[in-house]
């Protein structure tokens, strides 16, 4: 009985949205915008919003500027999160493990949506470099808090 309960448990999730877009196998152009959209929430409250990096060694810098841009669809309402990840150390060490990647979460707002709402995220680098190699996919998760 205790077993079911804990699988139970771990099944139970306040994740209301959660995906990824990948890049191009040649590199993540700078004139690629990722885009995600939410269905309507299915109810009022805090959600939790949350962005997720996957890199592989081909990554060639210690940091990754990237933008997020959030429009509330039925609101208008459009909020701009720029995030700077730490990929590697100075010495090249990277910073985060994973077996074919390293994947990289950073919670970037904890906010009020309304049941209804329809949420647009567009997501893009701001590298000098126009093309980027070893960004593999980019997310969005968005939970109930």
């Amino acid at each position: 009985m205790f077993i079911a309960v804990l699988l139970l448990a771990a099944c139970s999730t306040d994740t209301v949205y959660h995906h990824f877009e990948s890049t191009s196998d040649e590199g993540w152009d700078k004139e690629d915008t990722l885009t995600m959209q939410t269905d309507e929430m299915q109810e009022t409250g805090t959600y939790e919003l949350t962005l997720d990096v996957r890199t592989t060694e081909e990554y060639p810098y210690q940091d990754l500027s990237l933008m997020v841009e959030e429009t509330l669809l039925t609101s208008k309402a459009k909020r701009l999160y720029p995030v700077t990840l730490q990929i590697a150390t100075r010495q090249g060490e990277r910073n985060e493990e994973g077996l074919a990647y390293s994947e990289f979460r950073r919670e970037l707002s904890k906010q009020y949506i309304r049941k209804g709402e329809k949420i647009r995220f567009r997501i893009y680098h701001k590298m000098r470099r126009l093309v980027l190699p070893g960004v593999k996919d980019v997310g969005i998760k968005l939970k109930v808090e």
